[in-house]
């Protein structure tokens, strides 16, 4: 069993995360192009 992490290493890990959802996002946004959410369905 590993012992807990410190308030650092779970910072460190969640902001990992939250650089690869952004980066997702980010492509996402790249291949719809601007304005994709006005475009008709």
């Amino acid at each position: 069993m590993q012992p807990p992490m410190n308030a650092d290493e779970r910072r460190l890990d969640l902001d990992g995360i939250t650089e690869k959802i952004i980066g997702c996002a980010q492509q996402v946004s790249n291949v719809l192009g601007c304005g994709f959410l006005e475009k008709g369905v």
